[in-house]
């Protein structure tokens, strides 16, 4: 049985979150504010206002808020056996965590 949990994510200008991947989570993002940059796997696209995102599990994933000016907000859906921060494998990240 899979479990569930939501969150909102918001993103200051000229932020963005590190290139990282999960093991036993996907994710569903749907852009609620702003404008930005998504990379999920070999794909890279820019998606705005009441777009849609799907993140399978094990796919390397990213999103940068290239706006100087607004934020960019997402709900993100998580599904799946474990949420764990330590589920975060991060491959680069602008602000040094590991």
């Amino acid at each position: 049985s899979s479990d569930a949990q939501a969150k909102i994510i918001t993103l200051f200008p000229d932020s963005e979150i590190s290139m990282q991947k999960h093991s036993m989570r996907e994710e569903h993002w749907i852009v609620v504010k702003g404008k930005g940059r998504v990379i999920v796997g070999k794909k890279d696209f820019i998606v705005s206002s009441g777009e849609y995102i799907f993140i399978p599990k094990e796919s390397i994933h990213k999103v940068i808020n290239n706006s100087s000016n607004n934020n960019l907000v997402l709900s993100e859906v998580q599904l799946g056996s474990y949420f764990g921060e330590d589920d975060i494998m991060r491959y680069e990240d602008k602000y040094g965590r590991t």
